[in-house]
Formats: C-alpha cells, sequence, structure tokens
C-alpha cells in the first residue's frame, strides 16, 4: 500500500471513529460525553478527545474493533426494542380493530383498521430508522 493510500485509510478510519463516538455517546456536555468515552474505552482523555474531533493522525485497528463492538451491542439493543414495540402496537391495533368490531359492527371495524395502516405507514416512513410498515425490521436492524 502506497504512502498516500494508506494516509488515505487511516482518515477515513478517525473519521468513522469519530462519527461513531459521537452518535454512541450523545447525552451531556461534549467535555463528559469525551470524558465517559474514554472511561468505557479505556483510553485517556487526550485519545478520547483527538478521536472525537477527528485530530487523530491514526487509530489502531484494535481500537477501532472495540469502537465498532461498543456501538454496535447498543445498536442492537435498540433494534430490538423497536421490534418489540412495533410488535405490541400491531397487537394492540388488532385488539381495538375486534373491539370496535364488536361494538359498532364491521364496517366501522374496517374503517379504523384501514386507518390504522395509513397511520403505520406514515409512522414507519416518518420513522427513517429502518422502520417497515409492516412493523418488522429491514434487513440492516437485524442482529
Amino acid at each position: 500500500m502506497s504512502q498516500k493510500s494508506w494516509e488515505k485509510s487511516q482518515l477515513s478510519n478517525v473519521a468513522e471513529a469519530s462519527a461513531l463516538m459521537q452518535a454512541h455517546w450523545a447525552a451531556g456536555s461534549v467535555k463528559d460525553r469525551i470524558r465517559q468515552a474514554a472511561r468505557e474505552m479505556r483510553w485517556s482523555f487526550s485519545r478520547a478527545s483527538d478521536l472525537w474531533y477527528g485530530k487523530a493522525r491514526r487509530i489502531d485497528a484494535h481500537e477501532l474493533d472495540a469502537l465498532r463492538a461498543a456501538t454496535q451491542q447498543e445498536f442492537e439493543e435498540a433494534a430490538n426494542e423497536y421490534r418489540e414495540v412495533a410488535d405490541r402496537l400491531a397487537r394492540l391495533e388488532a385488539m381495538f380493530v375486534a373491539f370496535v368490531e364488536a361494538q359498532a359492527g364491521p364496517q366501522l371495524a374496517e374503517k379504523v383498521a384501514r386507518i390504522g395502516v395509513e397511520v403505520s405507514r406514515a409512522a414507519g416512513a416518518s420513522a427513517g430508522n429502518g422502520a417497515r410498515s409492516d412493523g418488522r425490521a429491514h434487513a440492516g436492524l437485524r442482529g
């Protein structure tokens, strides 16, 4: 690998690390977020800060792998939680439609079901997080 391509690779790895860190540790002041990242990753504050701001000259493979693993676990947990909520919403919607049908008849239940499908589609489209209108996760959210 030439010196230029190695440098370009290192820059993209540092940019990836910076993006992962900023997305993963997203609560509190920037200083607190960097401190938390440093503590969890067992890096010095200055090392974490350099990576956070994209100022590091390079990042070792083991550092990037550890960072990816830490952020991937949180992503998978969030995806699982999202699927659980979507499944629960689908069950509640079915229960509601059944209740309306029992109380007001099938015509109103059909209208309510149609409205529920439209709302689900709108929620899935606006979420922008891998949601599908049928409540299942896209392949990108699967672990």
